[in-house]
C-alpha cells in the first residue's frame, strides 16, 4: 500500500515525500520503495478523506473508474466550489475535532507537508489562506480576498470554527508544523491535563523544554509552562469553550501587535490601526489573553510538532535555535513510548 506521504514525481526515478521525519521533497524511488524507515503504511489504511460535499463526491466517484486529477487542470477548485455550493456537513472525519490551518505566501511550500502530516493523524483540516498562498487542490480552503495579516487571519479562522462547527476540541495551526503521525490519539488520552488549562502545545520551544521553572524542567512529559510572554502558538488545542473566551475578549479587539519602546511607537502604532494587516506577535496575544482569563499553558514534551520553516513569513528567522524543539518527536516510535504521563495523571472536563 502507498505510504501515506508518498506522491508521483514527473521523473520516473524519484519520489514526491512530505515526511516531516526527512524533510525532503524528493527522494529516489529506490530508498522510498526499499530502505526509507518512515514510511507510514498503516496510517495510509486508517486516514480515509471525508466526503465534505459533492465536488468530493464526484472526485471519489472518478478515482474509482480510474480517471484522476493532473496537476495545473483546475480540477481541485472545481471540486472546492461544489463542496461549497453542496457540502455534506455531516462527513467530517471526526466531529468532535475540527482543525485550521493559517497560510500566507513563503519561499518554500510548507504547507503541503503540514496537511500530510495532520492527516496521517487522523485530522482533516480547513485551511485559511492570504492571497498568493501555496495550495492543496483537495483540502477545504477559504482564501480572503484581501490580506488579513498574521493576528487576524488566525482570529478569523477560530471564529469560524465556532460560528461553523460543533467541535468540542479545536486544533489551531500555522503552516510551517508538521506533525508525529499518534498526535491526534496521543492528545485525546490528555484532555485535559488540568481544570485551568487554556490550552495544550503540541509544539514545544527548545527554552521551554530547558528552562521552565519546573522541578522536572529538564525531563519530558506533559508540563505546565510558566512565562512571561507566549512563544509559539503554532499548535494549540483548545477546550471550545475557552477559545470563545478568547476570541470574545478586549484584548482580541484591540491588539496591534508589540509596540517598540522608542520614538517610533506612536507612528507604528497609528500605521497598524490604519493597516490591520500589519498586526503580528500573535503568540504574545494568545498568551496575554489566557493569562488574563486565569487559564494555564500545557505543552507536550517531546514535542509531537516540529517547526520545518527555514524562511519566515514576518521576517522572524528560521527554524533554528528557539524556534524548534530541543527534543522533537521520533515519528518511527509511539508517542506513548516517548511521552510519559503518570498513572495518576488526572483529566478533567473543559
Amino acid at each position: 500500500m502507498t505510504c501515506v506521504y508518498r506522491s508521483e514525481h514527473a521523473d520516473a526515478d524519484r519520489i514526491n515525500c512530505a515526511s516531516p521525519s526527512l524533510m525532503e521533497t524528493e527522494l529516489s524511488r529506490s530508498f522510498c520503495e526499499e530502505r526509507c524507515p518512515f514510511h507510514r503504511t498503516e496510517a495510509a489504511a486508517e486516514v480515509k478523506k471525508p466526503i465534505r460535499g459533492a465536488g468530493d463526491l464526484i472526485a471519489a466517484g472518478l478515482a474509482a473508474v480510474g480517471i484522476e486529477k493532473k496537476d495545473g487542470c483546475g480540477c481541485g477548485s472545481r471540486q472546492a466550489k461544489l463542496n461549497r455550493l453542496i457540502p455534506f456537513a455531516s462527513s467530517r472525519i471526526d466531529p468532535r475535532w475540527t482543525v485550521v490551518v493559517t497560510t500566507a505566501p513563503r519561499q518554500e511550500n510548507t504547507l503541503t507537508a503540514c496537511v500530510s502530516s495532520l492527516r496521517a493523524a487522523g485530522w482533516e483540516p480547513v485551511i485559511f489562506a492570504e492571497p498568493g498562498s501555496h495550495r492543496v487542490d483537495d483540502a477545504e480552503t477559504i482564501t480572503h480576498k484581501k490580506r488579513q495579516g498574521l493576528w487576524h487571519n488566525w482570529l478569523q479562522s477560530a471564529r469560524w470554527c465556532l460560528r461553523h462547527t460543533n467541535a468540542d476540541f479545536v486544533l489551531t495551526v500555522q503552516d510551517d508544523v508538521t506533525f508525529h503521525p499518534d498526535s491526534k490519539a496521543f492528545t485525546e488520552s490528555i484532555l485535559w491535563p488540568s481544570a485551568r488549562c487554556g490550552f495544550v502545545s503540541l509544539y514545544t520551544p527548545k527554552h521551554y523544554q530547558l528552562k521552565s521553572g519546573e522541578p522536572d524542567a529538564w525531563q519530558p512529559g506533559v508540563r505546565r509552562v510558566r512565562t512571561s510572554s507566549l512563544w509559539g502558538a503554532c499548535a494549540l488545542v483548545w477546550p471550545r469553550a475557552v477559545l470563545q473566551q478568547v476570541v470574545k475578549h478586549p484584548i482580541a479587539a484591540s491588539w496591534l501587535g508589540v509596540l517598540p519602546d522608542n520614538s517610533e511607537r506612536l507612528a507604528i502604532k497609528e500605521k497598524r490601526q490604519a493597516d490591520p494587516s500589519l498586526v503580528n506577535n500573535s503568540d504574545t496575544a494568545i498568551g496575554r489573553i489566557v493569562k488574563a482569563l486565569g487559564r494555564q499553558f500545557w505543552y507536550v514534551d517531546p514535542s509531537p510538532a516540529q517547526h520545518i520553516a527555514r524562511v519566515s513569513t514576518v521576517n522572524h528567522g528560521d527554524n533554528s535555535g528557539r524556534r524548534n524543539c530541543y527534543r522533537c518527536a521520533d515519528d518511527s516510535l509511539p508517542l506513548v513510548h516517548q511521552v510519559p504521563v503518570p498513572d495518576t495523571f488526572r483529566r478533567f472536563a473543559a
